[in-house]
């Protein structure tokens, strides 16, 4: 059996019915009523809070966008349909199916015993956990990035101020890898909104690339690998003071064997650390609670938008910021891994998956796939290389 498919981002050319999805539904949930008559008060009302807790991991690994109906009615549908149809040969599925469908596989790695569970109390979880990260990362992020100059420019870990791209700091690190943020000009064209400048999620900002450096000759070179995004990684998933500057400046220069790992400078600067021996987590940790032991595209993709989102000067969280969508930046970063064109890029996303099992759980494991996406300028660049590395 197969599916195919479909790259644009078109609606599939085979809807399915809306009532093979209510059937569907209506099945799952029988069974959820039949396990709440066997279960006393007690035991429902422990499950309750655990269910809240388990939809706080569907934002921070498995999807930070998608509510968790739409996931597992992606998984009733495809049910529905091999059911109805004796296989799954003939299913047209686009892109937005596609992440859906991904998203209950590791919703299901992560709760194995979803199908005993209540969703409404798992989407209930889900929705506070953007807002609870926000605002731990609003102030952690203040060490996570270049020192200001000026104590003018300063960051406040109560307040948005010198913040988004006014702020000296981080101005740079928002602005897209197309522009030159040293140019006056550019950077009052930028900071303007005129036109022509920009900032959407289909330019990659510089906040993600290692030294904040982008070289469009070598597009590959640092993407995905800024500390400050390391950072905020470890500080959501193993614990906040994993993710000090010494720790992982430390991993930087120990762990890395590609010569464009190291920065020399600071390879001479930081003394060499020896590694512990376990690559267990912090008890109490996301991580540990969840049992993850190595990185995942949606891991770093949340982590991406928790970065980009605290560097803003937005007041509040929108999915949609100005010109800059968060969904599409989210939906970018985990395309460039599990919408691969072919072996080629697969492998670049392997190896980069790799180096961030290192930094973030000391080890080396492996995991997933690359591509890139339907945007523009860097992006899109980006994706075309690929493209074209396969042929």
């Amino acid at each position: 059996m197969s599916v195919r498919a479909s790259r644009d981002s078109s609606p599939s050319d085979e809807p399915v019915d809306p009532e093979q999805q209510t059937q569907a539904c209506l099945k799952r949930r029988i069974a959820e009523l039949k396990h709440d008559l066997a279960a006393n008060s007690g035991a429902r009302r422990t499950n309750a809070r655990s269910n809240i807790t388990m939809g706080h991991i569907i934002r921070k690994a498995i999807s930070f966008n998608q509510p968790v109906m739409a996931i597992i009615g992606e998984h009733d549908r495809r049910a529905q349909y091999a059911e109805d149809h004796g296989g799954l040969d003939g299913l047209q599925v686009d892109d937005e199916q596609r992440r859906l469908y991904n998203a209950y596989h590791e919703l299901m790695k992560l709760i194995p015993g979803l199908k005993q569970t209540r969703y409404g109390r798992l989407q209930q979880g889900a929705a506070a956990a953007v807002g609870d990260d926000n605002n731990a990362i609003r102030a952690a992020i203040i060490a996570f990035v270049p020192k200001p100059t000026a104590v003018d420019d300063c960051l406040d870990p109560e307040s948005r101020e010198n913040r988004g791209l006014e702020g000296a700091v981080t101005g740079r690190l928002l602005c897209p890898v197309e522009y030159d943020w040293d140019d006056p000009a550019i950077r009052a064209n930028i900071i303007n909104g005129k036109t022509g400048y920009a900032v959407t999620a289909d330019k990659w900002p510089r906040c993600i690339y290692r030294y904040h450096q982008y070289d469009p000759s070598q597009k590959f070179n640092g993407f995905l690998k800024a500390k400050g995004l390391v950072q905020v990684a470890m500080h959501i998933f193993t614990s906040p003071s994993s993710a000090s500057d010494a720790n992982v400046s430390g991993k930087y220069v120990e762990d890395s064997v590609e010569e464009e790992n190291i920065d020399p400078s600071a390879a001479l600067e930081l003394p060499r650390k020896k590694r512990k021996k376990t690559s267990g987590q912090p008890k109490g940790s996301v991580a540990a609670k969840h049992d993850i032991c190595h990185s995942t595209p949606r891991m770093i993709a949340y982590a991406a938008v928790q970065q980009h989102f605290n560097l803003s000067d937005a007041t509040h969280w929108n999915e949609v910021d100005g010109a800059f969508d968060y969904s599409v930046y989210y939906n970018n970063i985990v395309d460039f891994f599990e919408n691969a064109p072919g072996r080629t890029s697969q492998k670049k996303a392997q190896e980069l998956l790799t180096w961030w099992d290192r930094r973030i759980f000391s080890r080396s494991v492996g995991s997933s796939t690359s591509s890139s996406t339907q945007a523009n300028s860097s992006v899109r660049d980006m994706h075309a290389e690929l493209e074209a590395m396969e042929s």
